[in-house]
């Protein structure tokens, strides 16, 4: 009578054996594969061989994420279309404005008989370097007389007034920036029309106000723009914005200081005004009329005093 076990209870090598001997065996893997780098073929042929199989995987997820992707972006293009419709009606309502305001303008200058707006002409010029000088705020650019330049014309960027050719060379000229202390500019506040001249102040980068009332009606965040009222500027050009204000008790003025809004040390172009405010020469003065004394002298009827009082006075 057989009295063995049957083969489902026969027991073979042991567990703790096998454990064993998977250990020994990823121990050698490994070394092997930090060391010799005997692996990375197998590697490369295992990982080109399930790549299909990957690539099968990943295709739910691509397809859900391409299908909420096209559906975001379709959304966010409608939005994008319904705001450029807003913004195409405001524009289009706004070129019909200016158009209107042009033309009325244009109505007015005839009506007061007033010149046509001078046109200006650009010239593009790069900065080459700073001055020297450590108390002077000046920049070199690579235009000059050759080009058509001239001392005392405006420099600006894109964002406002940069400063004033100060002095010129053939192919160089100087550029004194707004926040130096020897330039001043004639300015106006968009808000109030207030007439102010603004200079470099002590603090650097800044502009101030200078001699302006302790009651003026000026805030802070209020935009200047030249005035043009001395024929070097057009007026209309963005120079700064009001950045403090202190008014001290006792004191008949405030001190006011101005950030520029252009970009004085940020840029590598800049750009030259060509402007020609083809002003009217001053008129010249009234002369004083010549009156007779009893006696026959000839005087002056203005200012005081025995020789011109116009009183009869007698000269000794």
């Amino acid at each position: 009578m057989d009295r063995s076990l049957p083969p489902l209870f026969k027991q073979g090598t042991s567990a703790v054996a096998k454990l064993v001997l998977c250990l020994l065996l990823a121990v050698v893997l490994l070394l092997l594969d930090a060391r010799m780098r005997a692996l990375d073929s197998i590697r490369a042929v295992i990982s080109t061989a399930i790549y299909p199989l990957e690539r099968a995987a990943e295709m739910p997820r691509d397809a859900i994420r391409g299908a909420l992707s096209y559906l975001g972006s379709l959304d966010g293009m409608k939005a994008e279309n319904q705001q450029l419709r807003v913004r195409a009606a405001e524009l289009s309502q706004q070129v019909m404005r200016n158009a209107q305001l042009n033309e009325e303008n244009l109505r007015l200058r005839k009506l007061l008989e007033l010149q046509e707006p001078q046109t200006s002409k650009l010239v593009a010029a790069e900065v080459q370097y700073e001055a020297n000088d450590p108390y002077a705020r000046k920049i070199v650019i690579n235009r000059g007389t050759q080009q058509g330049l001239r001392q005392g014309l405006p420099v600006i960027d894109d964002r406002g007034v940069i400063g004033q050719i100060t002095r010129i060379f053939p192919l160089q000229a100087e550029v004194t920036l707004l926040t130096d202390k020897d330039l001043s500019i004639p300015v106006q506040v968009l808000r109030t029309g207030l007439r102010a001249i603004a200079s470099g102040a002590s603090t650097l980068g800044f502009l101030e106000l200078r001699f302006t009332a302790a009651g003026a009606d000026i805030e802070v965040g209020d935009v200047l723009s030249t005035s043009g009222l001395d024929g070097i500027y057009p007026a209309g050009l963005p120079v700064a914005t009001i950045a403090q204000i202190e008014r001290k008790a006792g004191t008949p003025f405030a001190r006011v200081l101005c950030l520029p809004i252009a970009g004085l040390n940020q840029y590598r172009h800049v750009m030259v005004l060509e402007y020609d405010a083809a002003l009217q020469p001053r008129p010249p003065e009234p002369e004083e009329p010549e009156i007779r004394d009893r006696k026959g002298r000839r005087g002056r009827g203005a200012g005081p005093g025995p020789q011109g009082s116009g009183l009869g006075g007698r000269q000794p």
